[in-house]
């Protein structure tokens, strides 16, 4: 009599399920979760607090501002809306003055999403005011229209603002 290997049918299931699996199984070991840094203000000046808990800032109030900007361009109020840290403000305005026609205009289409950058306290010293200044990221669905030789022309986009906001806060805020 020759000798032989019994295995009963369901072991040999079992060990074909988990032999398809277990590449699966194994790779769940090496898998690992890494936070995603971010980075931590440190306050730039004395007169700044930085903040570790961000509080956003009203989507109302963010809406209103996008809105303004919007209307002011193509127009020389837009410079008023560019911060003293936007690089090349002025080359923006002259490309935008060069390059459009004069007719052109920004219309929103949909504010998609708003984001709490970075937030700290801002003490004037000459006034004693202490103010929250918010940096705030804003994406957005335009559209720039205009009319051309080939008539009315609409080019749909998606831009990504990034704002400063100013609150100012009461005495016992702080």
């Amino acid at each position: 009599m020759k000798p032989y290997l019994f295995i009963p049918k369901m072991s040999v299931l079992g060990l074909f399920i988990v032999s398809m699996f277990s590449p699966v199984i194994m790779a769940r070991e090496f898998r690992s979760v890494n936070p995603i840094s971010t980075p931590i203000f440190v306050a730039a000046h004395e007169n700044q607090i930085a903040q570790k808990d961000l509080r956003p800032v009203s989507r109302d109030v963010v809406n209103q501002a996008v809105t303004q900007i919007a209307q002011s361009y193509n127009t020389p109020e837009l410079q008023e809306y560019l911060s003293d840290q936007f690089i090349d403000a002025q080359r923006l305005g002259d490309t935008v003055s060069n390059l459009l026609p004069r007719d052109a205009s920004v219309r929103i289409l949909s504010i998609r999403d708003t984001r709490t950058l970075q937030q700290h306290i801002e003490v004037d010293e000459s006034t004693q005011r202490s103010y929250l200044v918010s940096k705030v990221a804003v994406t957005i669905n335009t559209q720039l229209e205009f009319d051309s030789a080939e008539g009315f022309q609409a080019i749909p986009g998606t831009t990504q603002y990034v704002l400063n906001f100013e609150e100012e806060l009461s005495q016992g805020a702080l």
